[in-house]
């Protein structure tokens, strides 16, 4: 999932075939590069400033990323080349941000290698756990394997118009989501004086919402921890209504995930193409998420493929 993460980010902002699902060197490395400085970047979460640059876990980061960038150098100077000879950056955001800023700004790079190291993980890990919900909840996955036949057909298209259509299949996502988030809590420094819970919080204070303990929480949600995509379609019998704030695995705001809609996109997608050709199947003991940087599912999750 990884792989498809990463080789699907490459062509849709650069406009480029990583190559990585057919094993690439360079992909796997940007793989192991980036999971290793998420978990370099939580242990140092409470190292506090002035031992920031003494720490070893620091140095290793250091490296992660400058050899992260060198990678996305040389698969950003092949989409320039390629725009010259071929024009694939047409309709691609990195096309849209040269032609904004121009190749000798820094800013197309810096984008092209946040948006590939950005989503390997996040959109990698929450692919697995969507396809082991689906996997384990056949009763949903034959609704949305329903809903596919009925808007796109065994052996359709995906076009914009069906997909907007596909309601259960964006509940699917969202329920999923909902449940295992791979980003338990997010972060925020306060700009004003505030009262929070009834405790004073100064100006300047790094406040942490832990989302997760909304979200599965049964003040908001009723059976909060089943697999119920029907809570998020108006006319649905088990449709609920909440609060908008108690499900936000993309954050909120100016610092919500800038890259949530090639994420939703890449997920919907997946499923779509895999329910539609296959029957999943899932037997083995309940996942849960590992919070030791990106959140990643805790063990092996061995799904069963079975052509329809």
């Amino acid at each position: 999932m990884q792989e498809f993460s990463l080789e699907a980010i490459g062509k849709m902002f650069l406009g480029t075939e990583l190559n990585v699902m057919q094993g690439s060197d360079d992909g796997n490395t940007m793989i192991d590069l980036t999971i290793r400085m998420f978990q370099m970047g939580y242990l140092l979460l409470t190292t506090p400033p002035s031992k920031l640059e003494s720490s070893p876990d620091f140095l290793e980061l250091i490296d992660c990323q400058r050899t992260l960038l060198e990678i996305s150098k040389k698969y950003f100077s092949l989409a320039a080349e390629n725009e010259k000879q071929y024009g694939t950056l047409k309709g691609t955001i990195l096309g849209k941000i040269i032609g904004r800023h121009g190749l000798d700004s820094p800013i197309p790079l810096l984008m092209a290698t946040d948006a590939l190291v950005g989503g390997i993980e996040t959109t990698g890990n929450t692919a697995t756990i969507l396809l082991y919900h689906l996997a384990s909840n056949p009763a949903q996955q034959e609704v949305l394997h329903k809903e596919i036949q009925e808007l796109v057909g065994p052996s359709g298209h995906m076009t914009e118009q069906a997909l907007e259509e596909m309601k259960y299949l964006k509940a699917c996502q969202q329920e999923s989501q909902r449940l295992l988030p791979v980003l338990e809590a997010t972060a925020r420094k306060t700009q004003v004086n505030m009262v929070l819970g009834g405790y004073e919080i100064p100006s300047g204070t790094h406040v942490i919402r832990h989302g997760l303990l909304v979200s599965t929480s049964k003040k908001f949600f009723k059976q909060a921890d089943q697999f119920l995509p029907e809570r998020w379609i108006r006319g649905c019998p088990e449709y609920q209504k909440v609060d908008p704030f108690a499900n936000l695995p993309f954050g909120h705001g100016p610092r919500a995930c800038i890259g949530q809609r090639f994420a939703r996109l890449e997920l919907q997608l997946l499923a779509w193409r895999i329910v539609s050709r296959y029957r999943l199947e899932y037997s083995g003991p309940a996942v849960a998420v590992n919070y030791t940087g990106i959140g990643a599912a805790d063990r092996d999750v061995n799904i069963k493929f079975i052509p329809r």
